[in-house]
């Protein structure tokens, strides 16, 4: 999932070489522009920080050009502004360990 601190390089790259990707072949859809930034998060590596500055530097600027959703072809499948949106606020830490959690949620 590449969601710890040490995949930050690794994560980055895979993102933005999707990322160019889908925008090459016109293929930036709702559900790509929301699995990005609204994905899962954790309290260290792809935090909701991270997600942030990651979708901010694929997607800042609004409206996105048409050529990059091209060839999506159900209307209801066309990015919008508010699909950027976060609602998953929570992390899901699953795979910190048990004496990091503990730590983690004693800093809270």
């Amino acid at each position: 999932a590449l969601s710890s601190p040490t995949d930050s390089g690794g994560r980055t790259k895979l993102i933005r070489h999707l990322s160019k990707a889908c925008i090459d072949d016109g293929f930036v859809s709702k559900s790509f522009v929301a699995a990005l930034s609204n994905g899962p998060i954790w309290t260290k590596g792809w935090t909701a920080d991270e997600s942030k500055k990651m979708t901010m530097e694929v997607f800042g600027d609004w409206p996105l050009p048409k050529s990059w959703s091209r060839n999506v072809k159900r209307a209801g499948d066309l990015p919008s502004r508010v699909d950027m949106r976060r609602t998953r606020v929570q992390p899901e830490d699953w795979h910190v360990t048990r004496t990091e959690a503990e730590g983690l949620s004693q800093k809270r």
